[in-house]
């Protein structure tokens, strides 16, 4: 893949703030985070209520990455027909030890929720939960309000039915 300064999605991401205001990013470079994805496929009739397993994880630190998407774009290795966003925690704060805090107390909160393997038993601190998708969501609402200033936080809709048009 190329780089560039203006690398987008394949496809934007649309969703809701918390506040229900509709969101459409294109632009990734800009942005580091907290993603919570996964290859669940969420049931529309059930929603948020769905269990999926998600992977909770940091993305866009470094230089090389060059922001979250290309972090939630390398798991298309393992998952070639792409992954699920349950939520996204976005920030334009070059702290990664404030973003590493706030993974980890995304990851504090769903703590009883963490996926245990039945094959990979040597895993001391799994970055897989097993939670509603408004488990998930919930958690990532609460350490937004945390951190009102430095992040904001997304929920792509688009394993909604009946999706709005943006």
């Amino acid at each position: 893949m190329p780089k560039s300064k203006e690398m987008k999605t394949i496809r934007p991401i649309k969703g809701y703030t918390r506040e229900g205001k509709p969101v459409s990013i294109t632009n990734y470079n800009k942005y580091k985070g907290i993603y919570a994805i996964g290859i669940d496929d969420p049931d529309p009739k059930k929603a948020e209520k769905t269990v999926v397993r998600a992977k909770i994880g940091l993305g866009g630190l470094t230089k090389n990455e060059g922001g979250l998407y290309p972090r939630i774009r390398s798991y298309y290795i393992c998952f070639p027909d792409g992954v699920w966003e349950y939520a996204l925690l976005l920030s334009l704060e070059n702290d990664a030890k404030l973003l590493k805090k706030i993974e980890k107390d995304i990851h504090t909160i769903l703590a009883k929720k963490r996926y245990k393997s039945k094959y990979l038993t040597n895993l001391k601190e799994s970055e897989w939960f097993q939670a509603s998708i408004k488990q998930i969501r919930d958690a990532f609402k609460k350490v937004n309000d945390k951190y009102p200033d430095q992040t904001f936080v997304i929920f792509p809709s688009e394993y909604e039915e009946d999706e709005k048009d943006y």
